[in-house]
């Protein structure tokens, strides 16, 4: 997601992100954060941080990966192999270009609504990969299983791993707002004879 002034972000394909132009951004038209997202939380809480964009037109000819299902996660474990995408730092030592990377990692730790993924002596996300995806194979089926939040270690980023949302313990509160996205926004009764316009958000 990129933002390129606009007040809303934008989706972009690009393998860098420096590439990207208005001309090639495909605006949102709307963005709902996670009612219960936090900033900081008591260690091991979860701090919801999750957010939903929809964009102005619909993307034509890229299938959208399948999330996680509750049924689904059940069979990941520690050690699980895990696909890590991002535009982030490779390395402290490297500064970040805004190339797309990835790299293969594992789950290091489950929890009830979050991941922790990779560790020292594997690849692992960075700064600048805030949002991105972690995908796991589950019986020869890709599935999103995780969106990148923050350093497991705030005071060793880059080092011991980072924590993920799970798609699949926030499925009531994505599936909501995913319906909601279809309906038209609510406004206040018409009166003094003002017709009531309704606004249909499109897709």
């Amino acid at each position: 997601m990129v933002f390129l002034g606009r007040r809303l972000p934008g989706f972009v394909l690009e393998p860098r992100v420096t590439a990207a132009t208005p001309e090639t951004t495909d605006p949102a038209s709307r963005v709902v954060i996670h009612p219960e997202f936090v900033v900081q939380a008591d260690s091991g809480a979860p701090i919801h941080d999750l957010a939903l964009v929809l964009l102005s037109k619909p993307l034509r000819g890229v299938a959208p990966e399948k999330l996680l299902s509750k049924s689904e996660s059940a069979h990941i474990a520690a050690g699980d192999a895990v696909d890590l995408v991002g535009y982030g730092w490779m390395s402290r030592a490297t500064p970040v270009d805004g190339t797309k990377n990835r790299g293969r990692s594992k789950v290091v730790e489950t929890r009830s609504a979050e991941w922790v993924i990779g560790a020292p002596t594997g690849a692992q996300n960075c700064d600048g990969d805030s949002g991105g995806p972690a995908f796991v194979n589950i019986r020869g089926k890709r599935r999103l299983m995780g969106i990148a939040s923050r350093s497991f270690d705030e005071k060793a980023a880059c080092v011991s791993g980072t924590i993920h949302v799970r798609p699949d313990a926030e499925s009531i509160w994505i599936a909501a707002t995913l319906r909601s996205f279809h309906r038209p926004p609510e406004f206040p009764p018409a009166s003094h004879g003002v017709a009531r316009r309704t606004v249909t958000a499109g897709r």
